[in-house]
């Protein structure tokens, strides 16, 4: 019998960013999106996020109706089955935690906690180090931002620049192997997903992981769902096309 994977290419919203478990607060993810010019500008925001809660409403009742027995989320590195047997305090604080997400707005978490109450399990999706990386990267990224916009070039130490001089190379080369780190976390993603999907899932991925489908298995069906045209745009920012071609 073939097997079947719901994949949803996200645009994630403020509330996803922030949760993430990668240090990044309100405060920091402004700074980014300064420092950063290709990030969404302020003003955009709002558009981005209306667009996003319309396509979640747009296919929330087909997925819940799916048969949907597994969930798989990017930058989700935890062996639930092995937290609910051995800490089931801290599995308890990690559905909380995701419930808490859905509260504030995140659509991704909110449909991912209504497929939990359904029966569906939470699967270890991602490599502990890799998505530790990535996360390295943002947080260094927001460190920067700040250094930059409180931080006059006049008025620097010594130390103060040998610590700069560091850091602008850590930054450099975090975004120097980001291409290299998304085809390993795209391959980690499906080797997981492979080896466990037993018959209907669903896998909710950023919109940059446009490597999934030459790795999942020849028996696994894909469905991906996405919110094309935020996609599309970020997609054309990041790498100047719309559709990557897939190394």
């Amino acid at each position: 019998m073939q097997r079947k994977l719901f994949v949803i290419y996200d645009v994630h919203k403020e509330v996803d960013i922030i949760s993430q478990r990668m240090g990044l607060t309100q405060e920091n993810l402004q700074s980014i999106r300064r420092y950063v010019s290709r990030e969404n500008k302020p003003r955009d925001v709002q558009r981005v996020e209306k667009e996003i809660d319309a396509f979640f409403d747009s296919i929330e009742d087909r997925l819940l109706g799916a048969g949907i027995k597994q969930v798989y989320q990017d930058g989700f590195f935890i062996d639930t089955k092995r937290l609910a047997s051995e800490y089931p305090e801290k599995y308890q604080r990690l559905i909380a935690d995701i419930r808490a997400s859905a509260e504030l707005g995140s659509r991704s978490s909110g449909l991912v906690m209504k497929l939990y109450d359904q029966g569906a399990s939470l699967e270890k999706t991602e490599d502990f180090e890799l998505v530790c990386e990535e996360a390295e990267l943002h947080s260094k990224l927001a460190e920067l931002a700040r250094i930059r916009e409180t931080l006059p070039l006049s008025e620097i130490s010594k130390e103060q620049e040998e610590h700069l001089l560091q850091l602008i190379e850590r930054v450099a080369y975090l975004q120097d192997t980001q291409p290299e780190r998304a085809r390993k976390r795209d391959q980690v993603i499906t080797q997981n997903i492979n080896s466990g999907l037993r018959r209907t899932g669903l896998l909710t991925i950023g919109a940059m992981h446009y490597g999934i489908s030459q790795y999942l298995a020849g028996d696994i069906g894909q469905v991906e769902l996405m919110p094309e045209k935020l996609v599309i745009e970020r997609r054309v920012n990041m790498f100047g096309v719309s559709e990557p071609v897939v190394q």
